[in-house]
Order: C-alpha cells, then structure tokens, then sequence
C-alpha cells in the first residue's frame, strides 16, 4: 500500500514539475536572458550549499528529488524506507541553513 501510495506521489510531482515548465515557456520565462541568469546562479547556490553537506545528505536530498520514491532511496543509500523521510528533513533544515549563511534571497 505505501508503495502505492509513494509512486501515485511521485506521479504527481512530476506532473506538477512538468506543468510548471510548460507555463514558463509558454510565458516566454525560458529566453529572457536576465531569467536565465538569475536561474543559473540561484542553481550555482544550491550546488555550492549541497557540497558543504555530508555526502549522505545531500545524496538523499538529490535522489529525493529526482523523483525516487522513500523506498527508492532507501535502497539506494542502504536505510530503511522509514528512515527515509527523517534523513531527508534533517538534510533539508541543513541545506536551509547553508543557504542562509550564502545569502540565499527568499
């Protein structure tokens, strides 16, 4: 049932990336060239705060979302799938906190 219950999640998540790709290239987002810059460097922020982390969490924090289901990255990184969403929480109040500390803009 849970694993029912996560790929109906993920299902919906990517629908949701999905649709919010589709609006901004249909609102003309994707070729602004200041957009695209703005992004570029809010993505180089992310990478740099993600390399600070340890391996494990910001390993869980990319397989999480990437659209892997709990059990997904449960069996990647060798825990539980109950660990799972503990692991990701505690990784992203870290990542949170070293995007603070560079100046993340909210």
């Amino acid at each position: 049932m849970h694993a029912a219950l996560n790929r109906l999640r993920s299902r919906r998540r990517r629908e949701r990336r999905e649709d919010l790709a589709e609006r901004r290239r249909d609102q003309g987002e994707l070729g602004d060239p200041e957009g695209l810059h703005l992004r570029e460097a809010e993505r180089t922020q992310v990478r740099e705060a993600l390399a600070a982390l340890s391996e494990r969490k910001a390993a869980v924090l990319a397989l999480r979302y990437s659209g892997l289901s709990y059990a997904e990255v449960g069996a990647a990184l060798g825990v539980g799938a109950g660990q799972v969403g503990t692991l990701l929480r505690r990784a992203e109040a870290e990542l949170a906190k070293e995007l603070e500390k560079r100046g993340w803009r909210t």
